[in-house]
């Protein structure tokens, strides 16, 4: 299967850099779960101190954390509501009648605005993405764990051929 440019470019090429400093695959697998599931964290604008924390608390690799912080930012506003909704539940509260328009339109209207438009709302959010963000994290670890791997022995390949001349 032949994986697109873009991708190539903008994720396994840093993710082989780093892999070529001697990062382990499965910090590498840790960081890419960490740093998705952070990237969601429903109170915008913080996931990169959050990512930071992370990172150095738990020794995983900033860049890669903060790379895929990035990639799901716009998931991050996608899952808002969705995340408000399940924490409504949690705590057996009435949901309160928003769209998704509603909370873009409220987020352009500023950070603090929203803030205070939404309050408890942003405490239910934070609490359903809290129940989700585990399991999100399992799952991700899973999957880029053996692909780490694979960029790994590939990695350790392409080493070994330019130590060693050219492949037989």
């Amino acid at each position: 299967m032949r994986v697109p440019a873009i991708l190539r470019r903008r994720v396994i090429a840093p993710i082989q850099a780093v892999l070529a400093m001697g990062i382990t695959p499965k910090r590498i697998a840790a960081s890419i779960a960490a740093g998705s599931s952070i990237g969601i964290f429903p109170f915008l604008g913080t996931t990169t101190i959050l990512c930071t924390v992370a990172a150095f608390r738990f020794r995983l690799n900033l860049v890669v954390m903060q790379a895929f912080n990035w990639l799901v930012a716009g998931i991050q506003l996608m899952l808002l509501l969705p995340f408000m909704r399940l924490g409504e539940k949690l705590f057996g509260v009435d949901p309160i009648p928003l769209t998704r328009e509603q909370v873009v339109e409220m987020f352009n209207e500023g950070f603090f605005h929203s803030i205070r438009t939404l309050g408890i709302s942003l405490i239910h959010a934070m609490s359903g993405w809290a129940v989700i963000a585990p399991l999100l994290f399992a799952i991700l670890y899973f999957v880029a764990r053996p692909l780490a791997e694979k960029l790994a022995a590939r990695q350790q390949l392409i080493a070994k051929a330019t130590i060693d001349g050219p492949l037989s």
